[in-house]
């Protein structure tokens, strides 16, 4: 059983499905969607999918996308070499009047591609839409303090570092009476 259910995972049309859900998902997931909100849209579409299958497909996105940007990288670095070749060669062409765009078409294909943007960069995502009354912590503080001027931040600092006295020393007694304290011990009696 458990290799037919192998057998037709391997299935062509299985595969050209997951690759199709995948570059649906990836401009989803670039708007910072979530993955139930990417699931609501991509079942909206004809994609058939659950909310844990989108989420494999983000992990395996993220997986694959260091490579996809190499190769991407590698692929646009030869056509740059190919340029450049035709900027070196220009005068033999008899192109010399058109060095000067030929390097400003280089120069913004490089930007585009991100050939002189560094290799490493973090990403995060934030929802403003949320109600600071469901917040708590850090997150509320935040929140609520997201509007204020250095004054008045440095205001709220002073009136909170008063607040923030040290905690009262907890004292525990002992209880006023126990089991194990009783005078006479206890009798057994038959049947115990």
């Amino acid at each position: 059983m458990k290799k037919k259910l192998r057998q037709s995972q391997d299935k062509p049309q299985t595969k050209i499905r997951v690759q199709n859900r995948r570059a649906a998902l990836v401009p989803l997931f670039a708007q910072g969607k979530t993955v139930s909100e990417a699931q609501k849209i991509i079942n909206a579409d004809g994609h058939k999918a659950s909310r844990a299958l989108v989420g494999f497909d983000l992990q395996a996105l993220a997986r694959e996308a260091p490579q996809k940007v190499e190769e991407a990288r590698q692929e646009a670095g030869e056509q740059l070499r190919g340029l450049r070749q035709l900027i070196n060669n220009a005068q033999e062409l008899g192109l010399k009047d058109q060095v000067g765009l030929l390097l400003q078409v280089h120069d913004r294909y490089s930007r585009l591609l991100g050939l002189d943007a560094p290799t490493k960069s973090v990403s995060a995502t934030f929802n403003g839409d949320v109600d600071p009354a469901t917040l708590i912590g850090y997150r509320k503080f935040v929140s609520v303090t997201s509007n204020m001027g250095r004054e008045t931040l440095d205001r709220v600092y002073q009136f909170a570092a008063k607040l923030n006295g040290a905690p009262a020393p907890r004292v525990i007694n002992p209880p006023a009476t126990s089991e194990l304290w009783e005078d006479e011990p206890k009798q057994l009696t038959e049947g115990q």
